[in-house]
């Protein structure tokens, strides 16, 4: 839906309805925090993120942002955390997890680009390195 509206092809009637939708399913989206489930939470919560940074929920909020703004906010505040994860070095998870990667991903899906990539570099040495023991 938001590949498809902000493509630019829809009628205007067309183009409200994938607003009304969107705004209903991003709403519901808010419901657990884009939270996943059990032990791996994070590591889905990282991949959804990314798969709406793909998609273009950055641009999305930017041209429309009345449509939600409470997953607007939610968005945001998951950028920033992940922002603050990667400065802190806070990215072993659960059973010794290496999600750097995927943090790093998901927060560069939501344009935030100013990341120290030596840091995230030396996390996954030390992962490689763990894994080769």
């Amino acid at each position: 839906m938001m590949r498809a509206l902000l493509g630019g092809k829809l009628s205007d009637e067309q183009g409200q309805r994938v607003k009304t939708a969107l705004s209903r399913g991003l709403a519901f989206s808010c419901g657990r925090g884009l939270n996943g489930h059990g032990i791996e939470d994070l590591e889905r919560q990282c991949e959804d993120v990314a798969d709406f940074g793909r998609a273009g929920i950055t641009e999305i909020a930017e041209r429309y942002p009345m449509l939600c703004p409470e997953f607007f906010s939610l968005i945001n505040k998951i950028g920033d955390e992940y922002v603050e994860r990667i400065a802190n070095g806070d990215v072993i998870y659960y059973f010794g997890s290496n999600l750097a990667q995927k943090i790093l991903t998901a927060a560069e899906s939501l344009g935030r680009t100013n990341l120290s990539l030596d840091k995230i570099q030396r996390y996954l040495e030390m992962d490689s390195k763990r894994k080769n023991r």
